[in-house]
């Protein structure tokens, strides 16, 4: 911004603003004199440029309102009283006008990201990242906001496996204050971790069996389609929340996922999942809150449109003053089929069944330290498949599980980096292996 060189009028200007924006409280100044003032002031203030010529007419209608109120007969105390409020009022007017004109126009760029780099020790089974730095993920929102009710959004990541993608690339527009309309691709809005939108900040991916259905719930994982989403507040004072969303998106593929990730963008079919999420978050003292939410989804995962497969989920997030506790329950059953041991070519339709919980609660010690602790249960129940095969002999289901525990500390290094030192296991049944122990070092990074 460039300003021009100083001038004698302006000396005039800072005046005028220093006497209208003091308050009226000198009652040894006579209303005839401060009115005088004014007309001074204006008289100077006619020399400015074009820029101030708006504000000087509002100033000359003051003026004349006010000069017609002192010609009229005596003011009585209630006359004086309102005139000092006019003047106040024309005072508040200039006022407002110069926060305008000088006030920083709004970026219309903003960014949040989140990072977390690790180094961890495992003991028995070998493992590829033992005592490796590793990069778990990094992310960087970036918003472009083209409209007050119009934005683009951008998230590109980097994930412990070292590949690049881009988790959204979304156009979001505010029908309403309790109506927002999503499309593009976006992180699906599943459970309470994917309506937070990032990772867990201590959750350690478990081992999972064989043919388990596919993807694991708990990681956040991104789709393309069309989302309607919104909040709004209720109770006496407004102090609840309620928020939904509802979707449309292409839905999952064997094929189509990396490990716990999308890697096609499209779909294998014609066919699209549903899905919903509701949460209410009640705020039942000035320390305690309580959120629930509850969320589904139906689909189809094969290439012709005839295996469906359904899931479902329900959290709970507790914080009262420096305790917290965040627990989950989900299941997911997926139809497949298979070939036949005793029977080439011919082909059986079994459903596989992932069901898993989630307990994390955690203890703020002071503003620096938390400890805090985490369990996660998973059983998938299946029948067995030999070579991807069953047998007719051998079709009751089979029910394989594992549980990871974790406990540690965090500590907060400052209001965006974090430091957190965590030790736990891999709980395995026999016939998937040995437990899996580890420490875990971590630094994250969020803003």
């Amino acid at each position: 911004m460039h300003f021009g060189p100083f001038r004698p009028t302006h000396v005039c200007t800072l005046a005028l603003f220093a006497a209208l924006l003091a308050p009226v409280t000198r009652a040894q100044e006579s209303t005839e004199d401060r009115v005088a003032a004014l007309e001074r002031a204006l008289t100077e203030e006619r020399a400015k440029s074009e820029a101030q010529a708006e504000r000087l007419k509002d100033l000359e209608l003051s003026l004349a309102h006010l000069r017609g109120q002192q010609e009229a007969a005596a003011l009585s105390a209630l006359d004086q009283a309102n005139l000092e409020a006019e003047i106040e009022k024309a005072s508040n007017l200039i006022r407002e006008g110069l926060r305008r004109d000088f006030a920083p126009e709004p970026s219309r760029f903003s960014f949040r990201g989140q990072g977390r780099f690790v180094m961890r020790a495992f003991d028995g089974d070998s493992i590829s990242t033992d005592q490796s730095f590793e990069i778990e993920h990094l992310l960087l929102q970036v918003t472009a906001r083209l409209e007050d009710d119009l934005r683009v959004i951008l998230t590109p990541g980097v994930s412990h496996s070292g590949s690049v993608a881009m988790l959204e690339a979304a156009v979001e527009y505010d029908v309403s204050d309790a109506l927002t309309i999503v499309g593009g691709r976006f992180l699906v809005p599943f459970n309470g971790v994917h309506a937070w939108a990032y990772p867990s900040d201590s959750f350690i991916e478990p081992y999972q069996v064989e043919n388990a259905p596919r993807p694991f719930m708990y990681t956040p994982f991104w789709d393309e389609g069309i989302l309607a989403k919104g909040d709004l507040s209720f109770g006496a004072e407004g102090e609840h929340r309620f928020a939904y969303s509802a979707y449309v998106i292409n839905g999952y593929s064997a094929e189509g996922l990396a490990g716990f990730h999308k890697r096609t963008i499209g779909d294998n079919n014609q066919n699209k999942t549903l899905g919903a999420r509701i949460s209410g978050t009640f705020r039942l003292d000035d320390a305690t809150t309580l959120a629930v939410g509850l969320a589904g989804q139906i689909g189809k995962s094969d290439v012709d449109d005839e295996r469906d497969f359904t899931s479902a989920e329900f959290d709970i997030d507790f914080t009262s003053g420096p305790f917290s506790l965040y627990g989950e329950a989900f299941h997911l059953a997926a139809e497949y089929e298979a070939g036949v041991v005793e029977s080439p070519g011919a082909t059986i339709v079994e459903v596989s069944r992932l069901s898993g919980i989630k307990l994390r609660p955690q203890w703020r010690l002071d503003d620096t330290f938390t400890l805090f602790a985490q369990a996660d249960h998973l059983w998938v129940r299946q029948a067995p498949r030999s070579g991807g095969l069953l047998s007719v002999f051998d079709l009751e289901d089979e029910e394989t599980a594992i549980t990871t525990v974790i406990a540690g500390v965090k500590i907060d290094l400052s209001a965006w980096l974090k430091l957190r030192i965590e030790g736990g296991a891999f709980l395995r049944d026999d016939d998937l292996g040995d437990d899996i122990p580890f420490v875990s070092l971590s630094l994250h990074y969020s803003f």
